[in-house]
């Protein structure tokens, strides 16, 4: 369920609720909220795939790792 949860709030909103509403019956964060909602809507209009990656320690940028590979 949670894996839908973002997609259950794009409903809500295009059904006519607001962020402020949902955030009040379901005593989640605003700004929580906002993110889960903006990335359904991303999936469904603009069919791009968003995956939740967790953040551990300094990120590489792939430029650095790619040249470190092809030494």
């Amino acid at each position: 369920m949670p894996q839908m949860l973002g997609f259950l709030l794009y409903r809500e909103v295009q059904d006519g609720a607001s962020v402020e509403e949902l955030s009040a019956a379901l005593h989640l964060p605003r700004p929580w909220l906002e993110e889960r909602i903006e990335a359904a809507r991303l999936c469904l209009e603009k069919q791009v795939r968003v995956e939740r990656v967790p953040v551990r320690g300094r990120r590489v940028s792939t430029a650095k790792a790619n040249k470190r590979r092809s030494r």
